[in-house]
């Protein structure tokens, strides 16, 4: 008797991480629920490292914690209306570490119970981004904002990408009322790219995008700075010049002349009163000095 065994074998060219579901999506449950689980699904070679947060808070699991995340799940166990928020899922490649990330929104209906149980249920409201985002052209070093206003119930969650990687808030990043406003700082040339804004609710998404242009050289910020002050640099240099060789201009000998010119009153920053007064003495060797009351000169 012949055995024959078949197996298949997949060779990848090189590490990936493939998500196939879009960036945000909703999962619904009822407080009191037994459980609940969001669940990812994933193509990777190799398996990636998996990591769970709640509102950008890492969920740890431990064995009474009521969250237990797996590699393609996370499982919250007795639903209640606090385990309402958005869970972020991070798989990361164990060689590239290349990321990828999904958000889901928990939507948590409130059961209240009088006679009967029943579910006390809000009319979604569709929803709608209202605000318009423009192309901007800003300068190196400069701040621009985007601003996403949404409507709808329930209230829809923002997210922010660019390029398709998702903004997070960071050093020169800021992101207010739930993440409907960005606003970068201290612009750099790689801020240039297509900026994207996706609001989703149980109904559905609406994105609306804009492209920031990011003009001039982050070198030039400097040399404006650089050339004033070496300006004033050469100008105090200069300056500095000018006094030395006026202080140690070279002086005649002493002599009669000398005496009869310095007197108590003299100043040696005389300046060009001297030069001139040594200059008449100059031309005028035969010129004979009479003894009497000196010459002072005086400040």
């Amino acid at each position: 008797m012949h055995k024959i065994a078949r197996a298949s074998l997949i060779i990848y060219e090189k590490p990936f991480i493939a998500l196939n579901d879009q960036l945000l999506q909703t999962v619904e449950a009822n407080a009191g629920q037994e459980e609940a689980k969001i669940v990812v699904k994933y193509y990777a070679y190799p398996e990636p490292s998996v990591k769970w947060y709640k509102n950008d808070q890492l969920i740890v699991w431990k064995d009474e914690y009521r969250m237990k995340p797996n590699r393609g799940s996370l499982t919250i166990y007795g639903v209640t209306e606090k385990d309402a928020g958005n869970y972020t899922v991070v798989l990361t490649n164990k060689i590239t570490k290349e990321e990828q990330k999904r958000i889901f929104q928990l939507l948590v209906h409130e059961i209240m119970c009088k006679l009967e149980c029943t579910s006390v249920y809000i009319f979604p409201q569709l929803l709608r981004i209202v605000t318009n985002l423009t192309n901007q052209r800003v300068n190196v070093s400069d701040s621009t904002t985007l601003e996403c206003e949404v409507t709808g119930t329930p209230t829809p969650t923002v997210v922010w990408t660019k390029d398709n990687q998702t903004v997070m808030e960071g050093s020169g990043v800021i992101l207010k009322r739930s993440n409907r406003v960005l606003t970068i700082q201290r612009v750099k040339k790689e801020d240039s790219g297509l900026y994207i804004c996706t609001a989703c609710n149980q109904l559905g998404c609406d994105y609306d995008e804009a492209h920031i242009t990011v003009d001039g050289a982050e070198d030039n910020m400097n040399l404006a700075l650089i050339m004033p002050i070496g300006a004033v640099v050469i100008a105090m240099f200069l300056w500095f010049l000018i006094i030395f060789v006026i202080c140690n201009r070279k002086r005649p000998p002493s002599g009669r002349e000398d005496n009869l010119l310095r007197g108590p009153g003299w100043s040696y920053f005389a300046g060009p009163v001297e030069a001139a007064v040594e200059e008449v003495v100059k031309r005028s060797p035969d010129t004979t000095l009479h003894s009497g009351p000196s010459l002072t000169l005086g400040w």
